[in-house]
């Protein structure tokens, strides 16, 4: 591994020392060998981290990437590409598209499991390979919440610092004027609110200060990523079923499995479980599952539990092995421990649980349960007996972070409503980038309406009695705080109202500045009008539906 990992970073540094050289005064062989050294230990590094992967199927030994990571397409600019092309062309090559903005920095969006991590592993691979004179950098997003906000010049120091090595700001510094670094930044939404918003003014910031600096970020759909000026964004498109079966295939599981598996889908599932089946993390779940109970359910909630099951009564689908716990936890007492393990790492924003986090974790919930955990015990089910957890570098890692959010989700169905109502805020306001409260809001819908969408609803109930009129209803959103508004467009999504929140925006705005702009009578567009009815009587008839089912609870 290591002499492959050293031709591909020999190749990434061809011509480094030269750029460097013709960029700066840093004349001196002393100062080239130095930096080259530093350089390729770093990349070398990296390399190793990113052709190696565990995940929910390879718990304890890592596998290749390029054995298991199967092709999904890139849409940018109207045209698909394969990830291979998509670095060759846009990323190294920088064949965007004319009227874009003059940067040469790409946003790689895509839903939870969608392959992003994937995608930016692969992608750094070949960059370290093919464009010669420069040094991909890679940082995982979600390390930042843990260290000062600073500049991406602080930053890139401290990632390349990370396999002891000493470059200071100004080594950075003259990098980036010599154009020789490409920033790939994983997981940008894993950021917190505050830490995400002063990376994005960052990156903005760094790519205006230097026209030809690359960066290559990825991060799921949210309304906030599209503001990132200095990029163009991509797409990862869904998994197709030739792709399904093509990973299926590629797993070292019994081959019978396999094709009793593929089978199933072919039999209508690839109908009835579209949204998972064009997930790849989720489509491993869905073969575990199968595997060990038989059955691939349509409910998300469901989906999750079934796999936990599977983890823990089935066996293991490679050795055939039924593996013991041994913390002697029955299965309701470790769901309820690991859920709260899970709600305190997510509101730590800790996808990586360190061993002093986590006895900090179970030392909390001995102080206050009724039977004791042993922490070693506990960790060796976690990681070896159920498997739910991955161990890497000392560390337990989530398969992927929706298991985090599910587990969150849980969490809050064993403990009392004030619980809920306590961290509603924070998960209100984090409905954009997780999934917690739409898990939750299919575990249980009456804590999510009791506790979140009817006190907010009740607070503005005059406004949805009475006949429709436009003035008033804006006047909703004129007087509704930032926490009411997003209740309010969480409800939408989470009712699967139409219009949707999109449509309601541009027209709430469209509507707003009409109105402030009219020193008389005007006419409302009908397209408007219409569209904001059709969302007052949704949001009426939700409103009355709380009021005739909660009140008498309040």
């Amino acid at each position: 591994m290591s002499k492959v990992s050293e031709k591909l970073a020999d190749s990434a540094l061809g011509w480094v020392l030269d750029n460097v050289k013709s960029a700066c005064d840093l004349a001196g062989a002393h100062y080239k060998a130095a930096h080259k050294r530093q350089f390729n230990n770093y990349v070398i590094n990296r390399i190793n981290y990113c052709r190696t992967i565990k995940n929910l199927f390879y718990r304890t030994d890592a596998v290749l990437i390029e054995d298991i990571f199967v092709t999904s397409e890139i849409r940018y600019n109207r045209s698909k590409y394969s990830p291979k092309n998509f670095v060759t062309d846009i990323i190294i090559n920088k064949n965007y598209k004319k009227d874009a903005a003059n940067t040469s920095s790409i946003f790689i969006r895509g839903g939870a499991g969608s392959g992003k991590s994937f995608f930016m592993r692969m992608g750094y691979l070949k960059v370290a390979r093919l464009a010669k004179g420069k040094i991909p950098i890679f940082v995982q997003a979600v390390d930042l919440n843990q260290i000062p906000a600073s500049d991406f010049v602080d930053v890139m120091v401290y990632e390349l610092n990370k396999f002891g090595e000493r470059f200071s700001r100004t080594d950075v510094e003259v990098g980036l004027n010599a154009n020789i670094f490409v920033l790939f930044l994983d997981g940008f939404d894993e950021l917190r609110r505050p830490v995400r918003e002063h990376y994005r003014i960052e990156l903005d910031a760094i790519a205006a200060r230097h026209k030809h600096f690359s960066f290559v970020i990825s991060g799921r759909h949210n309304e906030r990523s599209a503001e990132i000026q200095h990029a163009h964004y991509a797409k990862i498109l869904p998994f197709s079923p030739s792709q399904v079966e093509e990973m299926i295939d590629r797993l070292d599981a019994d081959d019978k499995l396999k094709f009793q598996f593929i089978s199933k889908l072919n039999d209508g599932v690839y109908e009835t479980h579209s949204d998972y089946i064009k997930t790849p993390i989720l489509v491993i779940i869905m073969f575990i599952t199968f595997c060990s109970i038989g059955r691939i359910s349509d409910k998300r909630p469901e989906f999750y539990e079934d796999c936990f099951n599977a983890l823990w009564e089935g066996h293991d689908l490679k050795k055939g092995l039924e593996r013991k716990k041994e913390s002697d936890l029955d299965k309701a007492k470790f769901l309820r421990c690991f859920s709260e393990v899970s709600k305190l790492a997510y509101f730590e924003d800790k996808l990586s649980i360190s061993d002093f986090d986590f006895c900090k974790y179970i030392n909390s919930l001995n102080e206050r349960l009724t039977y004791n955990i042993n922490k070693d015990k506990f960790q060796n089910d976690l990681v070896y007996n159920v498997g739910f957890m991955l161990l890497d570098n000392n560390e337990m890692n989530y398969p992927h972070r929706t298991f985090q959010e599910y587990f969150t989700a849980l969490y809050y169905t064993f403990v009392p409503d004030d619980f809920l109502k306590r961290d509603s805020r924070s998960l209100v306001y984090s409905y954009y980038q997780d999934t917690v409260i739409d898990i939750l809001f299919r575990m249980s819908r009456e804590k999510i309406e009791y506790n979140i969408i009817w006190p907010i609803i009740k607070k503005n109930y005059q406004y949805f009695e009475g006949e429709f009129s436009v003035e008033s209803y804006i006047g909703l959103f004129r007087e509704a705080d930032s926490y009411d508004e997003t209740v309010f467009n969480m409800s939408r999504s989470i009712y699967g109202f139409k219009p949707d929140l999109d449509e309601i925006r541009v027209a709430l705005h469209a509507m707003s500045d009409m109105i402030e702009s009219s020193s008389s009578r005007y006419e409302v567009p009908s397209s408007f009008n219409n569209l904001l009815r059709r969302d007052f009587t949704n949001m009426s008839a939700l409103a009355r539906r709380l009021q005739h089912t909660y009140r008498d609870e309040t």
